[in-house]
């Protein structure tokens, strides 16, 4: 396949610089990065959600799964994805890891946005094609090791405050990694939260932090529910419950905003 063919699947490489994301972000903002919010973002919780819990009870690891077929298409195929901070959707089960876990294998990226969202969601206030959203995430994407830099950038000049990125309904108040329009021409922009996608399986236990669950749906699973709860506490990660009528989603940004402000963040 050629180089311009957006149906080659190939993982897209990093094709910007922080220096020049940094740039980007104090010309749209009108405001330049100065690692306010570094120690934030270097801590920030991964999150990740799954509709079969009980797989866990049989495979210590994440696989990754077949997802929406635009995964071929973008080149994102074969991974396991996070969120950072806040992920915004239902799910039965939320697994939240603290941060160092990125030192280890496997490999990945991440990103300011949901990739799969790019060509169906609007992400970037327009639905982007196969070779838009590709473009998208080869200029935004960045390794494990630098992306949170960015992340610290992104939470500094984008949010009116850094709790937005794990509050529910937060979102930014000025322009945003990867539109085409000025603040001005933007008349309200969605809510945004950064995605990491490893490349590969990934081991559940290390850096585990909590699990939280809508226990309401082991109703007829007493012992998957049971052992699940054995599962999290062998590897001394609290079983988060959430409040009455709380979605786990939900309860899982409380875990977060705890987290962080028992270590002075929040």
């Amino acid at each position: 396949m050629t180089d311009d063919d957006p149906t080659d699947a190939t993982e897209p490489s990093p094709g910007a610089c922080l220096r020049d994301l940094g740039n980007e972000l104090r010309a749209w903002t009108g405001f330049a990065p100065t690692g306010r919010w570094d120690m934030l973002a270097a801590e920030l919780p991964l999150l990740h959600r799954t509709s079969t819990p009980e797989r866990l009870l049989g495979e210590p690891s994440l696989i990754p799964g077949d997802g929406a077929p635009s995964r071929a298409v973008l080149g994102t195929s074969g991974c396991v994805f996070f969120w950072v901070g806040r992920q915004s959707y239902d799910a039965r089960l939320v697994l939240v890891w603290e941060a160092s876990v990125e030192q280890g294998p496997p490999d990945g990226f991440g990103a300011p946005w949901d990739t799969g969202g790019l060509m169906s969601k609007g992400t970037l206030g327009t639905t982007l094609d196969a070779f838009g959203a590709r473009e998208a995430i080869a200029r935004y994407s960045l390794p494990l090791g630098e992306y949170r830099e960015y992340l610290s950038m992104v939470i500094e000049t984008c949010f009116a405050e850094p709790s937005a990125c794990w509050d529910v309904g937060g979102r930014p108040t000025k322009w945003y990694p990867g539109y085409v329009r000025a603040p001005d021409q933007i008349p309200e922009l969605p809510a945004q939260t950064f995605e990491v996608r490893r490349a590969g399986p990934v081991e559940v236990g290390p850096g585990l932090l909590a699990a939280v669950a809508d226990e309401s749906w082991f109703c007829d699973q007493p012992r998957v529910l049971r052992e699940l709860k054995q599962v999290v506490r062998r590897h001394r990660a609290t079983w988060w419950a959430p409040r009455p009528a709380e979605p786990p989603h939900v309860a899982a940004m409380r875990f977060v905003e705890d987290f962080l402000r028992k270590r002075g963040l929040a």
